[in-house]
């Protein structure tokens, strides 16, 4: 009888021990942050950085989002990445697949529209974001191939 329940014992432990679809992930699960929006203001005739000139600060910087989804992820920050310093960096967009319209206004002017359509995705146990679209307008820009940065040429700035 004591080997009975033993027998018993032994596979009710293996059969509790299996895995499980909720349990697949535990051991591997990877999470991809969604890009960065970086964004170097320059002076349109010099070229200089407005903010490392100290022509805008980060007080003078404001950013107004709508978008279809929980906007508490989205944060602003000036960073300094690899050799470009004082860069407005918007995180955040894509945390969850949402559409996003961003205006950044510096001294409350409108300097730029940011359109992204995001789409949070996930695969064996990895989540990542996948941009649908990112459209950037009402603005002169080029966009620093390697780090992600867009320079946004400003031709007025705060007095």
């Amino acid at each position: 009888m004591k080997q009975f329940f033993l027998y018993l014992s032994f596979i009710a432990i293996i059969l509790l021990s299996a895995c499980d679809d909720d349990n697949d992930c535990m051991d591997t699960a990877c999470y991809s942050e969604p890009e960065s929006f970086k964004f170097e203001f320059v002076d349109i005739s010099t070229g200089e950085n407005l903010i490392e000139n100290g022509a805008i600060g980060f007080d003078d910087i404001s950013v107004l989002v709508t978008t279809t989804a929980d906007s508490s992820y989205i944060i602003y920050s000036i960073m300094t990445i690899a050799q470009y310093n004082n860069i407005f960096v918007v995180s955040g967009i894509g945390e969850q697949t949402e559409q996003v319209n961003c205006v950044i206004k510096i001294c409350d002017e409108e300097v730029l529209h940011l359109f992204v359509d995001a789409e949070r995705l996930a695969e064996d146990c990895c989540s990542w974001t996948h941009f649908n679209e990112i459209t950037i307008e009402n603005t002169d820009y080029e966009s620093i191939k390697g780090y992600d940065i867009y320079t946004i040429k400003i031709d007025s700035f705060c007095p």
